[in-house]
């Protein structure tokens, strides 16, 4: 019986690891899950700040290892907060962002995820994904979620993310797994060669 291949996902969130662990397990990948801490690099390039965080990660655990980084991109601010948007979740408000977009008719915003898989040989593989989204016009559910998750309308949906009882979230997240079938498929080819 072969022994499934094994590849370490850098990340401390359990719902994303156990998502990208299910996928890839049917490609014959076995996920082990670490949590360490990458310097972020200051670029507004969400690839290049993900690619570094990668290779850092890599580096430590002498590892083949997979990161992911997202960017937040609102085409009426000039794509604003792109990759910084871990840091305006900390420094600003739902409500400090809708002040900014309140002339703005443009309420689209992009997620664009990035997953950055580093091999055996240093090689770096990268694979993205693109959510267009809408920003909502108030917050309705001020005490949950982050500034972001109470105003991102995803396709599909008619209120903003914190207002999504679980098992819509899971159904929104499974939308996003095209990222991690990507790269089973991916493994599963070069394993062939």
């Amino acid at each position: 019986m072969n022994k499934k291949k094994e590849i370490i996902f850098v990340t401390g969130n359990e719902m994303k690891f156990r998502i990208a662990a299910n996928i890839l397990n049917k490609y014959g990948i076995q996920l082990l899950q670490k949590k360490i801490e990458t310097p972020e690099i200051q670029s507004s390039d969400v690839m290049e700040v993900a690619r570094f965080s990668a290779k850092y990660a890599a580096n430590e655990l002498k590892s083949a290892v997979i990161k992911t980084d997202v960017s937040y991109e609102i085409p009426a601010l000039n794509n604003f907060p792109g990759p910084l948007v871990k840091f305006i979740n900390k420094w600003l408000t739902a409500e400090d962002i809708l002040s900014i977009m309140k002339d703005k008719k443009n309420r689209q915003i992009n997620i664009i995820e990035y997953l950055i898989y580093i091999d055996e040989k240093g090689e770096t593989h990268a694979f993205k994904t693109i959510s267009q989204c809408t920003l909502a016009l108030t917050v309705k559910e001020p005490s949950k979620g982050s500034t972001f998750d109470k105003i991102i309308i995803r396709e599909g949906y008619k209120v903003p993310q914190n207002m999504l009882n679980q098992q819509e979230i899971d159904k929104m997240l499974l939308k996003q797994v095209k990222i991690w079938n990507e790269l089973g498929a991916f493994l599963s080819k070069n394993e062939k060669k």
